[in-house]
């Protein structure tokens, strides 16, 4: 086991290595020294968005540029679909050839999302004027490599997930992300006066610790079995854990994702701009306005409630325990234990959105009250990092354990 393990740590650092440095190979056709300049100034789009979760890879214009943001998008429409759609909830029932469907329909759908994404992008080039030709060739070059760099990111993550450690499509956004690490501590040792950048620095690795902590934390429902299932005896106890981050990051990747519609839309559309309702709606859509970060903290906690109800069915969970012959004591079976989970669901979901929300924001407060600075692992990306962080590191202690039982 300790040797499949070092097989599997080898495969997991090659495949990173690999997507790392087909993030540097710059698609054809593409000013990258205008490309560069005109990224700066769209922090605040859905392409700023799009450039954090590919590790800077749609700045430089890379073939990878995409990123794994296809892939993500598709399978958070793929699992509402699932929500939405008896056919697609049936097939997610029919145990592992109904999730290979799924899968299937997966990566399909993550092809059509990165060929709209990478016509998207071609576009904003075109407006930026960061092309450095024209014509139909121009157009399918472009469109064609950033499509085809995508799926080869979809296809690393999925090699990963297989013969590596962890969740393949995890680890390469993490990559990415870390990838700005280095010029993220540069931007923050040349702030002035230096007291400022240890407060920062403090601010960071408190809510790294916050963030670790909640997602470690889970309320413990009490279950006492009424017969054998499993290691459990007659009559013995276990619990039914409920993660007090139950959402994880999806809830701040769709409040941020809506509240960049906006700016992204006036980079098509600029004289808009012109007009005194386009600048004053514009301004309230800048992260600098404090009712830019109201309107992100309600979002928050309502994309938190929203995803929470579409993947955690309290009437579900009830049958389950009652087949099972396990039941929550002092709590009848039936109707009574599902008002009961979803009452603790719902306390817990109301912690967890206000957590999300207060990390999200900080950055964002931050941002304005030390003129301007934003610090390159901001909310968004610091609980995808942790994390993914957590999970791996629990998955490689899971393997290492196995290892130590069979010696």
């Amino acid at each position: 086991m300790i040797k499949i393990f070092g097989k599997k740590m080898l495969i997991t650092i090659f495949l990173v290595i690999l997507f790392r440095v087909g993030s540097v190979f710059p698609v054809p056709f593409i000013d990258t020294s205008v490309l560069k300049l005109s990224m700066k100034n769209v922090g605040e789009t859905i392409f700023g968005l799009f450039n954090m979760m590919s590790g800077g890879g749609l700045s430089q214009a890379s073939i990878l540029a995409m990123g794994v943001s296809p892939y993500i998008n598709a399978s958070t429409i793929v699992q509402l679909l699932t929500v939405a759609i008896p056919f697609l909830e049936n097939m997610k029932k029919e145990g592992i050839s109904g999730v290979k469907k799924l899968n299937r329909m997966t990566r399909y759908l993550s092809i059509v999302l990165s060929i709209l994404q990478a016509v998207g992008f071609y576009a904003a080039l075109s407006s930026w004027g960061a092309l450095s030709g024209d014509g139909v060739l121009v157009t399918v070059v472009i469109v064609l490599s950033f499509t085809v760099g995508s799926a080869f990111v979809m296809w690393l993550g999925e090699r990963l997930t297989e013969s590596g450690v962890g969740n393949g499509i995890s680890i390469l956004l993490v990559a990415g992300i870390l990838s700005g690490l280095p010029s993220g501590v540069i931007s923050l040792s040349v702030i002035k006066p230096v007291y400022l950048a240890f407060i920062i620095a403090v601010i960071v690795f408190i809510s790294i610790v916050f963030v670790v902590f909640m997602n470690e934390s889970e309320q413990r429902i009490p279950v006492r079995y009424s017969r054998a299932i499993g290691r459990y005896q007659n009559g013995s106890e276990s619990y039914l854990p409920l993660k007090v981050n139950m959402s994880g990051v999806m809830p701040v990747i769709f409040a941020s994702t809506i509240l960049s519609i906006p700016q992204t839309l006036v980079m098509f559309v600029p004289s808009f701009l012109e007009t005194d309702i386009g600048s004053n709606i514009l301004s309230v859509f800048s992260s600098n306005n404090i009712v830019y970060g109201i309107i992100y903290f309600v979002l928050i906690i309502l994309f938190n409630y929203f995803y929470v109800s579409i993947q955690y069915d309290p009437v579900q969970m009830s049958n389950t325990l009652k087949q099972n012959g396990g039941m929550i004591p002092g709590v009848r079976p039936g109707s009574q234990t599902s008002k009961f989970i979803a009452k603790s669901i719902n306390r817990i979901t109301f912690i967890d959105a206000l957590f999300l929300a207060v990390i999200a924001v900080v950055p964002i407060i931050l941002n304005t009250a030390f003129g301007g600075f934003s610090f390159y692992l901001g909310g968004t990306s610091l609980l995808i990092v942790v994390g993914v962080f957590i999970e791996t590191v629990r998955q490689i202690q899971t393997m290492t354990n196995k290892g130590k039982k069979l010696i």
